[in-house]
Parts: C-alpha cells; structure tokens; sequence
C-alpha cells in the first residue's frame, strides 16, 4: 500500500518537474492539474515500457515491482535537477482562493460518487452499482489481468491471443497499484477521483483564463455535472408524485438502451463513473488547449513538442480522446495565429499515435464508416434539428447567442471544436455507433461556456425581470441532471464474490498468471476476477472493441460441443487452453450446452464447486488421465 502512494507522488512530481520546465509561467490550478495530467500520462507510460522490457528478458515476476521502483527514481532524479535549475519556484503553485475552493469542492464531490458506485467489502465482494454493473464487466478483468495476472504485453483479457485494442493504460495503473498492495476498489477509484477533479478543475480553469471570466468558469462546471437535456419531461410524466421522483433509480433517458427513449443515456454523470478513464482523456484534451491558446512567445517550439509528445501518447489512454484532440488542433492549424506550433502538435501527435496502431494495437479493429445522423431515427433536416433540441435542451438556442455574444477570437474557438459535433454526425468511428457519444460529450463541455456567456448576455438586456429570467434558465438547464443525480443516490450496489468465491482463490493458487481458460461468457466469471484470460468474455465487450467475435464463437460451440476425447485434446492443444471450466447458466455457452455430461463421464475435475468444475488440459490430455484422483471439492 505505502509503495502505491509513493509511487503516485512520485508521478506527479516528474509531472511537476516538466510543467515547470516547459511552461514556467504559470501557476495555480492550471500548474497543479498540468502537473497531475503530464506526470501520469508520461510517467505511467514509461512504466509500461519498462515492464515490456523486463519481461522481454526474463523478468515477468518482477516486472511490474521493478519498474516501479525505477520510474519512482526516475521522477525524483528529474525533480532534482529541475529544482537545481529552477529552485524553490518549481513548488511554488499560488492557488488562487476560488481555486481553492473549487478544488476542494471538486474532490469531495469526485470521491463521493466514485466510491459510492464502486467500493470493495471485506468479507470479499465487489460492491458495484447497478447502472455500472456492465461496463465493470469488462474493466474489473482487465485490471486483475494487470494485478494477479501476466498481462504483458497487454492483450484484452477477454479475448486472449488476440492483442491489445482497447486503450488500457489507466487499467493498468489501477492494476499495478493493486499489485503494489493497494485494495482494488482504491486502486481505481484514487485514479479515478484525481482524473474526475483534474476535469472539473480545467473545465473552470478554461473559463477564467481562455474566455477570461470566472463565473462563466463556474457556470460551465455547473452544466457540466448537472446536464440540460429534456430528459425531466420523461420523469414528470412517468412518476405520479414528487416521492415517487425523489426514490426514483431509473435515468430520466437512456436511450439506445431502453425502448421508447428518444434522449441518450449518455449526458449524466453515470458515463463518467462508468468509463473511469473518460475523464482522463478529456483532462489531457483540454490542458493541451488551455496551454496551446496560453502558449508564451518564447520557448513555444519545446512547449509544442511536449504537447504533441503527450497527446501522441493519449491512444493508450482514451483512443477518442485523441481523435478529438486531432480534430481540435488541425482546426488551429487553419484558424489560429500560432499556425507552425499546432502543425508540430498535429504532426508530432500523430505520429507517435501511428506507431502505437502498428507495433502496440496492431491495427484497427474496424475501419470508420459513414453513419449519419447518430443515433437518431428520422434523418430529415427537420427531425434531426428536434432530436438534438431534445437531447441538449435550452443549451441550443443559449450557445448561439453566446456565440453572437463573444469576441471574434472565441467565435474562432468555438468554430475549432465545432468538428466535435459535426464528425461523428456523419462517421462511425466503431462497431457500435453509440461510442460516438464520447466526442459529443467534449464537446458539449466547450459548448457549455457559450451556454454561459448567452446566460451573462441576458442579464445584460435591459427588458422584462431578466435575472428571474435567468434563474428559470439556469433551472431547466440543469432540472435532468438533478434528477439523474438523484438516481445515482438511490441506485443500490449489489455484491460480486471475488475472494469469497473458493474458485476465484483456487485460480490464484492454483494456476499460472499466463493460464488461458476455456469458459462461458458469463460476465464476472470468477476466472476473470482472478486476473486470468479467457478465450472469450461476453461477447458484446469484445465485439465493440473490434475484435473478431464471430470465428471465436464457432470455435468455443465446436469445442464444448466435441464427443471424442482425442479430437477434444487435439483442438484444446491447438487452441492453447490450459484449463476447461463447465458449469453456471447454459445460455452463456454458444449453443445454450457446456458438455458437462461428456465431461464428468470422460475426465476427472480438477476442482469442484457447487457451480463449476475445472479441468486441467495437461492432466486430462494424457494417457493416464482416467488414473487422476486428486480432485478437490468445495
């Protein structure tokens, strides 16, 4: 545990000592967040390549400790020799007291809503909320394949054998500090705190220092947390009294995922304690903005190569992300004044973006496609204008007026992120077109701050009761994202066993970090809960990842579906399975049958529980494999 913590000092002092390096000039919370963003994004990284090294060479037990150990000795050397240059300027950070203030309110908020949808019970259960249940399906694997496993180099446990397509490196920082000793449930969810705080902090942060007015700052923080969809007209129409709005667990939309809903499931802050490493990529996005538009006369080549150099590194973080980043800076290259110093950014980002694609993510998984309109049923100009009235709600007519409102050089801006919305109106960057709401979400963030300057413009119009006015507005802007919050209150976390299920502590025994498992798709199978990999997962997590879903599934019905122990044994071998594991709920097998009689006739388990049998591909694939007697059962 100690060693986590030190380890995640030590990050954000080599963050720290770069900052300083590159962009001396500032201070307050932009220093402070920069520091976090750039000492993870870049330490975290090296960490990963020193571990590539290690177990290229041997070393795959240690690994991950030594790499650690070096990247801490690494943070703390750079800090030395920045500080020998820069002196006690380099600590210096002079929040302001609104910054302050914000920062401490953004923490607590962030904390709260991360542990309240994700904690961990002594007694050894996972307790995850029910509207995170799924994605966590997915994440939880792939942290332990980090933590307990040997997932280097990365492939998605879910899928073994078939690499790395998923931007996994907040998963395995969660992994390592849970390697390191830390509880998993504080393993992600610190990680997760300080990336939630960092976007609340830079959102505000780009309306005090780029469009120059804390209050806009602040009320872009506001619409952010609390969206202004129209999502509240479903909840007075579906609850009967205020009681039953107030007790309510269900989204006021969420759309494509329940029938009849129109508004996305994806403008509250569910997706955010979802996808835990969204908000990263979002911090690294608008840092890179705030400190390009910042950008000082001297020194900007440096400070353009470093911004490059970390967006470059982003796809390991959040592959969205860097695309909108892409789209945001090949805007600046045709709009802003610094022309030469966003075609470095541009340029250097995707290069190094390119070498990630062909030697870490071996290509994509699925090529863009044209898909128009999102996820929108009727695409007539008409109906897509009140599809995205609906889902954005007020927001639209208040961002044109802020638009109308603002100096020529936010105008600018504004048409620089417009990309962002345009893009994935027309392309389908993945198998499932709903993960396009990722650029949405950017950027409605940006939009938001011209939401607040049409919010400031009416205060200034002298007709009619106009801060009654905007206080009704500012009320129907954020009434959905109340209520949502309310449902991520009531919303009750139910219990997975992890150490309290004897499987998952066999499999940590019993089997080797690199053991790859024959098993249903069942979501939280205990074999994924115990770091291993899996030949396929529930199908649809890999499947949106890009990965060939439909030839594994064959392969999996062929291989519960054999009646021959030799056949079996030959295409077990073949497949590279180490274990087979029957049991649990037949409709997660393809073809709705595990074999189990075929099995419990022909070969003796290796382990037994009330719900699944193992079965040691080495000791039934042998001669003697009816002699074998050393079976334990729980």
């Amino acid at each position: 545990m100690l060693f986590s913590l030190i380890l995640i000092i030590s990050t954000y002092f080599l963050g720290l000592s770069l900052f300083s390096a590159f962009f001396p000039k500032h201070r307050g919370i932009i220093k402070l967040i920069g520091s976090l963003i750039f000492g993870n994004l870049i330490g975290i990284f090296i960490l990963y390549s020193l571990s590539l090294v290690l177990v290229s060479i041997g070393a795959e037990k240690l690994a991950l400790t030594l790499s650690s150990l070096l990247v801490t000795m690494l943070s703390f050397s750079v800090l030395f020799f920045v500080w020998k240059s820069k002196g006690k300027a380099i600590f210096e950070l002079r929040l302001d007291l609104d910054e302050k203030i914000l920062l401490a309110c953004a923490f607590i908020f962030s904390a709260f809503i991360m542990f309240h949808t994700f904690s961990y019970d002594p007694s050894g259960y996972l307790e995850i909320s029910r509207h995170v249940y799924s994605d966590f399906g997915a994440n939880i694997p792939l942290i332990r394949s980090f933590s307990l496993g040997n997932n280097i180099p990365a492939e998605y446990p879910l899928f073994a054998g078939g690499g790395i397509r998923y931007h996994f490196l907040m998963y395995f920082q969660s992994g390592l500090l849970e390697h390191l000793g830390m509880p998993i449930d504080y393993a992600l969810n610190i990680p997760s705190i300080m990336y939630f705080t960092s976007l609340i902090c830079l959102i505000y942060a780009l309306g005090k220092y780029i469009f120059r007015n804390k209050y806009i700052g602040l009320l872009a923080v506001i619409l952010f947390l609390f969206n202004g969809s129209l999502g509240f007209v479903n909840v007075i129409e579906k609850n009967k009294s205020v009681d039953d709005i107030l007790k309510s667990t269900e989204y006021a939309s969420f759309a494509p995922y329940r029938e009849g809903d129109v508004i996305t499931a994806f403008w509250n802050l569910n997706v955010y304690v979802n996808q835990r490493h969204l908000a990263f990529g979002f911090s690294a996005v608008l840092l890179a903005l705030i400190l390009f538009l910042q950008m000082a006369k001297k020194n900007r080549r440096n400070a353009s190569l470093l911004l490059g150099l970390s967006l470059g590194l982003l796809p390991f973080w959040h592959g969205s992300a860097f695309l909108a980043a892409a789209m945001i800076f090949a805007s600046l290259v045709i709009l802003h004044d610094f022309k030469k110093e966003a075609i470095i950014v541009l340029v250097t980002a995707v290069a190094i973006a390119a070498l990630e694609v062909i030697f870490v993510f071996h290509g994509s998984g699925t090529a863009p496609s044209i898909h128009v309109g999102y996820l929108a049923k009727d695409l007539s100009p008409q109906s897509l204008i009140f599809y995205w009235f609906l889902n954005i709600g007020l927001a639209l007519p208040l961002m044109i007026l802020g638009f109308y409102s603002s100096e020529k050089r936010l105008r600018i801006l504004f048409i620089t992120f417009s990309l962002l919305f345009l893009i994935p109106n027309i392309v389908q960057f993945t198998p499932d077109v709903a993960a396009n709401h990722k650029f949405f979400n950017l950027w409605l963030i940006l939009a938001n701050f011209y939401v607040a300057i049409g919010l400031i413009k009416i205060t200034k119009i002298r007709i009619l009761p106009r801060y009654a006015m905007v206080s009704v507005l500012v009320i129907l802007l954020t009434l959905s994202g109340l209520l949502d919050f309310i449902v991520l209150l009531n919303i009750e976390k139910g219990k997975i066993a992890d150490d309290a299920n004897p499987l998952v502590l066999w499999i940590k025994n019993n089997t080797s970090p690199d053991d790859v498992f024959l098993t249903s798709y069942q979501i939280y199978h205990p074999v994924g809960l115990a770091g291993r990999k899996v030949l396929l997962g529930w199908p649809y997590f890999v499947w949106s990842a890009g990965y060939d879903v439909g030839a594994r599934t064959q392969l999996i019905s062929k291989l519960y579906s054999l009646n021959d122990k030799e056949d079996l044994c030959n295409e077990l071998k073949k497949s590279g399975i180490d274990f087979v594991v029957t049991g649990g709920e037949p409709n997660d097998y393809p073809g709705g049958s595990d074999n189990r009689e075929f099995f419990e006739k022909s070969f003796n388990a290796t382990f037994i529980t009330d719900r699944f049998a193992v079965y040691n591909t080495r000791a039934i694939c042998t001669v003697e494999n009816s002699l074998i007697n050393d079976v334990l059962i729980y």
